[in-house]
């Protein structure tokens, strides 16, 4: 008797309890929520968020693979903590200190032995140097021209800008007054 090769996969299915999934059904593409690289500054309080939808097993691990733990006796020793709710996990740093900065991959398993990762990293942040350029105080005559000069010798990171602004109002062109 001949038989087709849908009845071998059935056969294969129910004696030997092979499950078959359609190619791409799982992916790692899928996080709801992903870590994103954060700058800070020593003593800032950072949070890093990974959320993988349907799963409550998202764990944290440094960049040289050793696994953070809520008690980090055997695991990584830092200053942070894994927390996992039912919108993901969170890896919270009170205070971020300078052995903070580096990769943190959160991972999950989603089934059929597929892993996904997705890693974020804690940046030094550097604050801009910004300094006056000549006298801060002005006296002028109406209708003159009066200028005010600042130098941002260091951007800093993230990159800052300079934004002029009188009382607290962003300051812009006009007629009388250019900003540059």
């Amino acid at each position: 008797m001949h038989r087709n090769a849908a009845h071998w996969c059935i056969l294969l299915v129910a004696c030997f309890g092979l499950v078959f999934r359609p190619r791409n059904a799982l992916t790692c593409t899928q996080f709801a929520t992903a870590p994103v690289d954060v700058p800070a500054v020593i003593g800032e309080r950072v949070y890093l968020y990974c959320d993988y939808p349907g799963s409550n097993s998202e764990t944290w691990s440094t960049d040289n693979g050793i696994t953070i733990q809520s008690s980090p006796s055997n695991g990584y020793q830092c200053n942070c903590s894994p927390e996992t709710n039912g919108n993901g996990s969170v890896l919270s740093f009170p205070q971020v200190g300078s052995g903070d900065y580096r990769n943190y991959t959160c991972s999950v398993q989603i089934g059929f032995g597929i892993n996904c990762h997705v890693t974020a990293a804690i940046r030094a942040a550097v604050p801009p140097v910004l300094s006056a350029v000549g006298s801060t105080n002005r006296t002028a005559n109406q209708g003159s021209p009066v200028t005010f000069s600042v130098s941002l010798t260091n951007p800093g990171t993230p990159l800052a800008s300079v934004v002029w602004s009188k009382n607290g109002v962003p300051l812009s062109n006009t007629s009388n007054m250019v900003v540059t």
